[in-house]
């Protein structure tokens, strides 16, 4: 348990290194929840997102692999993100940053994604209990080396990607299509915050006190 607050207390004393770098306003208070909890602590997360990013058709891993250029705020692995958001999005934002990408690019929703630390199997089992209930079906435990180390994962099903622009970065929808694709993805992501809520309350009737 000593070892597990230890990593606890330099977990959360440090710096914020997210891309966003502060947690999004939509699973601020879980996040505080969890972390005021004596067996748990989030080591990473994201409450949900629609992203406009580059497409790698090549498949090149290698490049990005010996690629020593440092990553700015718009790149990721050798991704290009043209546009990000965590709320619901207008698709004429998304129009007008199609107007500027000279390559292939794809328009995806992430759902939401959590990793917790957990002080013990019981403590893991406990917060899987409430992810699974709470509608995250894709979620999971993991042990590190030597089994000190674990993790439970909440993860969210409901995905998408869609290609927008050609390896040229001609447009091959129109912006109708667009509109109903951001449409899709909004729904998706009113639904994800609706399943964080209940999230929520699963834990809060779930975890040990």
């Amino acid at each position: 348990m000593a070892e597990f607050s230890r990593w606890k207390a330099a977990a959360l004393a440090k710096a914020d290194l997210s891309r966003k770098g502060s947690i999004d306003s939509a699973i601020e208070n879980v996040v505080h929840f969890i972390n005021g909890q004596s067996g748990y602590f989030t080591t990473s997360s994201c409450s949900g997102r629609i992203l406009l990013c580059s497409d790698d058709v090549t498949g090149d891993k290698k490049k990005d692999e010996n690629n020593d250029e440092p990553r700015t705020n718009n790149t990721k692995k050798g991704c290009q993100w043209y546009f990000v958001s965590h709320e619901i999005v207008n698709p004429v934002d998304v129009i007008e940053h199609l107007k500027n990408i000279r390559g292939p690019s794809k328009l995806k929703f992430e759902p939401f994604v959590m990793h917790v630390q957990c002080n013990n199997i019981e403590a893991a089992r406990c917060f899987h209990q409430a992810s699974v209930a709470s509608g995250f079906r894709n979620s999971g435990i993991s042990l590190g080396k030597g089994g000190r180390k674990i993790i439970s994962a909440v993860r969210g099903t409901a995905c998408l990607e869609v290609p927008l622009t050609d390896i040229q970065g001609n447009r091959i929808t129109d912006d109708k299509y667009v509109d109903y694709i951001i449409e899709t993805a909004n729904r998706k992501l009113h639904r994800n915050f609706e399943m964080i809520k209940v999230f929520e309350s699963e834990l809060k009737k779930t975890l040990p006190s």
